[in-house]
C-alpha cells in the first residue's frame, strides 16, 4: 500500500485529507512514497464527488474522469481573480487558468458535449480548495481506471505531483481509452493547445554552452564571414590575413561561417551573388592549427606540418592517401630513388638465365673487356667522384644543412604540391591600376615532364626483360663471357644449379615441355605483376589528383595565449614559410590574435629600437615622442607580418543588449518555434477535416435535391412481366438430376397476383399525373425541409474551409519572410580604381600620411589600398543601400583620418567612422 501525503497543506487539512487519499490509493500496489500538490489532492476529491454521476463504471475513477473534472474547474477559475503572489501553488494554479481560458473562449461547447456524454449531469467542481472534503468511506471500492493507473507510476518519481503533469502524462498515453473519447469528442485541437500553454514562470534548469550557435550569431558576424572570404578568394600570390579582437570577441566562431564559403563553392554563390566571378569557382581546405600547444621550435614546426598532413587526408580513403604520400615522396625526393627500387626489383626477379642472357647481349654491345674494367674501377674512383662533384659541382647546400624549419619547408612545399591543384599559369603583366606589376606565379615542373624518363627507364626495363623471355639466343661459340658462363656452370654441382636456376641450361636441352611452359607462365606473371606495380605507384597517383582542392587556408589560433616572443616566432614563421613561391601560391593564412597582446609582444621585442627612434621625434615630450615611436614601430611590424588585417569593433549598448537577448533566449525560441508548427498542423488538421465536411455535406445535399426531384416529377410506379418466370425454387428432384438453374413457368396464382398489381399500378400513375409538382412538395414537408437543411450546411462548411485556407496562408506568411535576391558587390567588368581615382590616390595619398604622422614606404603605401579596397567591400556588404559618394576616395580617407582621432575634410557617420576603425 502506498504512502500518500500533501506536504504543502496545513497540519489540519493534512489530517483530513490523506487518509481519504489513501483509502483511494489503497489498490495500487507498488508506487512508494507520493507527494501530492495540495490542488492535486483537491482535483482527485472532486473526482471522487462526481463518480456516482457517471453514466458508467462509477466504481473506476479513469483518465477521463480526472481529465474532464480538472478542465470543468480550471473554466471555473478562469473567471475568478489572479493567484497569489506569495502562493507556492502559483505556477500549477496559473497553469489551470490558462487552460479554462482556452476551454471558454474557443471550446466551452466541445467541453459541455464531453461532460454531458460522459456524466449523467455536468460536473461543477468546487474551486475552493478542500471545500467539502469527502468522507473515508467514499473511497472504499473505488479503483484507478488502467490509464490513470499508468499515468500515476510515470509521475511517482517526482518531488511533488501536479495535476497539470497526471493530466499531460495522461493525455500522452495512446492506450488509455482517454485518447479515443478526444477524438470521438473532437476535442484534439484543445489538447495540442493545452501542451503548449504549460510553462515555467521562472527559468530554473541551467545549461552551460561555450560556444555560439550559428541561430545566436549576431554583430553581423555573417557579414564579416562573407567580406574575408570574398578578400581571400580574390587575393593572389602570398596573402597573410590578420582577424583582430579581444579574447571571446567571436573570432573562432567566424572562422566556423568562414570554412564552408570556401569549401563549397555554391555556397559563396549563393550567400553573395557572385557566382558567376572567377574567384567563386575556387575550392579551399581550411586547416585549423593551435599555435599554443606546441610553441617552442622545432615541434611547432612539426606539429605545424602534422596539421597540414591531417588535414589532407581527413576526406580521403586509403588509397587517396597512398597515392597523397606517393605524390608528395614525388615532390620531395624526385621519381629515382623510386625508380631505383623498382629496378633492385626487377633484378631480383629476373630469372638467372635471362639475367645472363642480357648480360651477354650488353658483352656483345659494348665489349667484355670494358665491362670488366668498369667493374674492376667502380668501386675505387666511385667516393672520390663524389666527393669531387659535392666540392665543387654544387651550387647550394641542402635544406638538411639550414634547420628544421627548411625541412619542414620543404616537406609543406611537397604536400601542397602534392595535395593541391596547379595553379594557372598566368602571363607577366603591367597592372596600370596596381601598386606593383604583377609577377608571374612560381611553377614546379609538370609532372608528365618529370615522368617522362623515369617512365622511359622502366619501359626499356621491362620491354628487355620481356625480350629476355621470348628471344631465342643462339650460343656463341667464341664469346668469352659464353665461354666463361659455361666454366663457372660445370664447377656447380647438378643440385646446387637446379636449385639456383632451372633455366641456365640451353632451351634447346629441355626435354619436358610442360615444366618449360609453366616456367614460361610463372617468368610472365611475375613481368606483368612488376610492370603493374610500377604503373601503379609510378602513374596511378597522379591520376587521383585532380579531386584536389585549389588553395588551403590555414587558420593559427590561440596566438594570444603564448608568451610575445613565443608569439612573434610564430608569426614569423608562417610568414617565412609562405614567401616560397610555391607555398604561398597554394597556402594562405589567417591568423586569429588579440591586437593589444601583439602590440606588446612587438614592443617588448623592439625596445631598443623604439628608444632609438624616439629620441629623432622633435618637438614634444620625451613619454610622447616614446608613445609615438612605439605606435609607428608597431604599426610597420604589422605591415611586414601582414597583407591586411580586420578589426573588430567594440560593442555598443545596443550590440550588448542585441547579445544578452540573443544568447537567452534560445529556448523561448524554440519553445515559438515549436508553437508556430504546432498551430500549422492544426491549421492543415482542422483543413482536411474541413474539406472531408465539405464534401460530406455535398453529397448529402445531392441525396437530398435527388428526393426533392423524384418528389416533385411523381414517382412512377413500373409494371410487371406478367409472363416471367415463377419465383419458386427447383424443386429437389430437379436440383439432384443437376438442373439447378432450371426455369419454371408461372402459375396461374402467379399471373393473377403480376396483373393485379399492374392494375394498381396504372391506377397510382394516372393519379399522380393529375397532380400538379408543386402539391406534391406540398404534401412531403420533410423532403423539402431536408434538402433546405442540408443546402444551409454545405454554405456553413464552406465558409469554414475559406476561414481556414486563410488561416493556413496567413500562418505561412509570418513563418516565412520573404528573403532578398542575393546580389554581388562587384562583377568581373569591374576594377579596383578607376582613371578618377587614381588622380585623387596621386593628390590624397602623401598628404595623408602626412596628417597622421607616418612616415611613407612602399609597403604602407600598399598597404593602404589594401585597406581602402576592404573598407569599401564591408561598406558595400554591409549598407548596400548607401549612395556611391560613400565609396569615394575622398570620403574613405576622411574617414581613415577621424578613426585616428585626426581632424578630418568632412565628419562621417557612426557607422562608418565604425567601419573605418575596424580597418585602419
Amino acid at each position: 500500500m502506498p504512502s500518500v501525503a500533501v506536504n504543502q497543506a496545513d497540519a489540519a487539512t493534512r489530517a483530513l485529507v490523506e487518509p481519504v487519499l489513501g483509502s483511494l490509493f489503497a489498490h495500487a500496489t507498488g508506487l512508494g512514497e507520493l507527494n501530492l500538490s495540495p490542488l492535486c489532492a483537491h482535483v482527485l476529491l472532486e473526482c471522487l464527488k462526481y463518480l456516482p454521476q457517471k453514466e458508467a463504471d462509477r466504481d473506476t475513477l479513469s483518465t477521463s474522469t480526472v481529465f474532464l473534472i480538472t478542465l470543468l474547474m480550471a473554466r471555473r477559475l478562469a473567471t475568478s481573480g489572479p493567484a497569489d503572489g506569495n502562493d507556492p501553488q502559483r505556477d500549477e494554479m496559473d497553469a489551470l487558468r490558462r487552460w479554462g481560458a482556452l476551454a471558454l473562449n474557443n471550446f466551452s461547447s466541445q467541453l459541455d458535449i464531453a461532460a454531458a456524454d460522459f456524466f449523467v449531469a455536468i460536473p461543477e467542481p468546487g474551486v475552493a480548495e478542500f471545500g467539502e472534503i469527502a468522507e473515508t468511506t467514499a473511497a472504499k471500492g473505488v479503483r484507478f481506471g488502467p490509464g490513470l493507473l499508468r499515468a500515476i507510476e510515470a509521475v511517482a518519481g517526482l518531488q511533488e505531483i501536479a495535476v497539470t503533469d497526471l493530466v499531460l502524462r495522461s493525455l500522452d498515453d495512446p492506450q488509455s481509452g482517454l485518447s479515443s473519447r478526444i477524438a470521438a469528442w473532437r476535442m484534439l485541437d484543445l489538447i495540442e493547445a493545452m501542451k503548449h500553454i504549460v510553462k515555467t514562470r521562472a527559468g530554473r534548469a541551467p545549461k552551460m554552452v561555450r560556444e555560439a550557435t550559428a541561430d545566436e550569431l549576431s554583430l553581423f558576424v555573417k557579414d564579416y564571414a562573407k567580406v574575408l572570404a570574398t578578400i581571400l578568394r580574390s587575393a593572389e600570390d602570398e596573402f597573410t590575413f590578420a582577424l583582430f579582437g579581444p579574447w571571446g570577441s567571436g573570432k573562432t566562431t567566424l572562422t566556423k561561417l568562414l570554412a564552408p564559403l570556401l569549401e563549397f563553392p555554391g555556397d559563396f554563390g549563393r550567400a553573395t551573388g557572385a557566382a558567376g566571378q572567377s574567384f567563386a569557382k575556387l575550392r579551399y581546405e581550411v586547416a585549423c592549427h593551435n599555435a599554443w600547444k606546441y610553441r617552442q621550435p622545432p615541434e611547432a614546426w612539426v606539429y605545424l606540418y602534422k596539421t597540414l598532413v591531417v588535414c589532407a587526408g581527413a576526406n580521403l580513403d586509403a588509397i587517396g592517401r597512398l597515392a597523397l604520400a606517393a605524390r608528395a615522396s614525388h615532390f620531395r625526393h624526385g621519381p629515382w630513388p623510386l625508380v631505383g627500387a623498382l629496378l633492385a626489383l626487377a633484378l631480383v626477379a629476373i630469372p638467372l638465365g635471362q639475367t645472363f642472357q642480357l648480360a651477354a647481349i650488353l658483352g656483345s654491345l659494348v665489349g667484355t673487356s670494358a665491362l670488366v674494367h668498369l667493374a674492376a674501377i667502380t668501386p675505387r674512383v666511385q667516393s672520390k667522384v663524389r666527393a669531387i662533384f659535392e666540392k665543387n659541382a654544387k651550387l647550394s647546400a641542402g635544406p638538411e644543412r639550414l634547420g628544421m624549419l627548411a625541412l619542414v619547408g620543404e616537406d609543406v612545399k611537397a604536400l601542397l604540391s602534392a595535395w593541391t591543384k596547379e595553379p594557372p599559369a598566368i602571363p607577366p603583366r603591367a597592372d596600370a591600376q596596381g601598386e606593383f606589376p604583377l609577377k608571374t606565379p612560381a611553377r614546379q615542373s609538370t609532372p608528365a615532364g618529370r615522368l617522362c624518363l623515369p617512365v622511359l627507364v622502366l619501359a626499356a626495363v621491362a620491354a628487355g626483360w620481356a625480350y629476355g623471355l621470348t628471344a631465342q639466343l643462339q650460343e656463341q661459340k667464341g664469346s668469352f663471357l659464353v665461354r666463361g658462363v659455361e666454366a663457372i656452370a660445370r664447377m656447380l654441382p647438378a643440385e646446387v644449379g637446379a636449385k639456383v636456376d632451372k633455366d641456365v641450361e640451353p632451351r634447346a636441352l629441355k626435354t619436358n615441355a610442360n615444366d618449360w611452359c609453366g616456367d614460361q607462365c610463372g617468368n610472365w606473371i611475375l613481368w606483368s605483376s612488376w610492370v603493374g606495380l610500377a604503373l601503379a605507384i609510378v602513374i596511378g597517383p597522379w591520376l587521383l589528383a585532380g579531386r584536389g582542392p585549389d588553395r588551403v587556408l590555414l587558420v593559427v589560433d590561440d596566438l594570444d595565449r603564448c608568451t610575445p616572443d613565443d608569439m612573434l616566432t610564430v608569426i614569423e614563421n608562417m610568414k617565412l614559410l609562405v614567401d616560397d613561391p610555391v607555398i604561398g601560391n597554394r597556402l594562405q593564412v589567417l591568423m586569429l590574435v588579440d591586437e593589444r597582446v601583439l602590440a606588446h609582444a612587438i614592443g617588448k621585442r623592439y625596445q631598443d629600437m623604439i628608444l632609438e627612434r624616439a629620441g629623432g621625434i622633435v618637438g614634444v615630450t620625451k613619454e610622447n615622442a616614446k608613445l609615438l615611436a612605439r605606435q609607428e614601430i608597431i604599426t610597420e611590424q604589422n605591415e611586414k607580418l601582414f597583407a591586411c588585417h580586420l578589426r573588430f569593433p567594440a560593442l555598443s549598448d545596443r550590440d550588448v543588449a542585441d547579445l544578452a537577448v540573443s544568447l537567452s533566449s534560445r529556448e523561448l525560441n524554440e519553445i515559438r518555434e515549436r508553437e508556430k508548427r504546432a498551430a500549422r498542423a492544426r491549421l492543415e488538421r482542422a483543413l482536411r477535416e474541413a474539406e472531408q465536411d465539405v464534401e460530406k455535406a455535398k453529397a448529402a445535399e445531392s441525396s437530398a435535391k435527388a428526393s426533392v426531384d423524384a418528389v416533385s416529377a411523381g414517382e412512377r410506379r413500373t409494371m410487371v412481366d406478367v409472363d416471367a418466370p415463377s419465383d419458386r425454387p427447383v424443386p429437389q428432384h430437379l436440383r439432384k438430376l443437376g438442373m439447378a438453374d432450371a426455369v419454371l413457368p408461372p402459375t396461374a396464382e402467379e399471373k393473377s397476383e403480376r396483373m393485379r398489381q399492374n392494375a394498381a399500378a396504372e391506377e397510382f400513375n394516372r393519379t399522380q399525373a393529375a397532380v400538379k409538382p408543386e402539391t406534391r412538395l406540398a404534401q412531403n414537408p420533410d423532403v423539402v425541409k431536408r434538402h433546405d437543411q442540408t443546402v444551409a450546411i454545405r454554405k456553413q462548411m464552406e465558409e469554414r474551409l475559406e476561414r481556414l485556407k486563410g488561416g493556413v496562408v496567413a500562418t505561412a506568411e509570418t513563418g516565412q519572410q520573404p528573403t532578398r535576391q542575393r546580389v554581388a558587390p562587384f562583377t568581373d567588368a569591374d576594377i579596383r580604381f578607376t582613371p578618377e581615382e587614381v588622380d585623387e590616390l596621386e593628390r590624397l595619398v602623401p598628404s595623408y600620411f602626412r596628417s597622421i604622422g607616418r612616415r611613407p614606404s612602399p609597403r604602407a603605401v600598399r598597404t593602404l589600398l589594401f585597406k581602402i579596397q576592404l573598407f569599401r567591400l564591408l561598406l558595400q556588404v554591409r549598407t548596400p543601400w548607401r549612395p556611391l559618394e560613400s565609396f569615394s576616395i575622398v570620403s574613405i580617407l576622411d574617414a581613415f583620418k577621424q578613426a585616428a582621432q585626426v581632424p578630418p575634410t568632412a565628419t562621417q557617420d557612426e557607422q562608418t567612422l565604425s567601419f573605418a576603425s575596424q580597418v585602419i
